[in-house]
């Protein structure tokens, strides 16, 4: 039977943050910049409630995209912009 999981429908399966130095007046400081991660076979397509999540969260400032390897999620993270959801 089918066991809900994440924060609400469409949240990532993979959440955290990530710490970014930010700018030249606040050298030495840290910010954690929230990140999420849907994860898909190679063929699985994002619901909506799913892109509409991702969507939302690159445009608040966060890290987020889809990963079909672990290779993709781990560029996912190297990233320090806002990434747009990919199918």
């Amino acid at each position: 039977r089918m066991i809900p999981f994440g924060l609400s429908p469409g949240s990532p399966d993979l959440v955290g943050w990530k710490i970014v130095e930010i700018t030249p007046d606040m050298v030495g400081m840290q910010v954690a910049v929230f990140c999420g991660i849907e994860i898909k076979t190679p063929t699985g397509r994002l619901r909506d409630d799913q892109a509409h999540w991702l969507q939302r969260l690159g445009d608040s400032g966060g890290i987020s995209g889809v990963a079909r390897s672990t290779d993709e999620a781990l560029d996912l993270l190297s990233v320090r912009a806002i990434v747009a959801p990919t199918e």
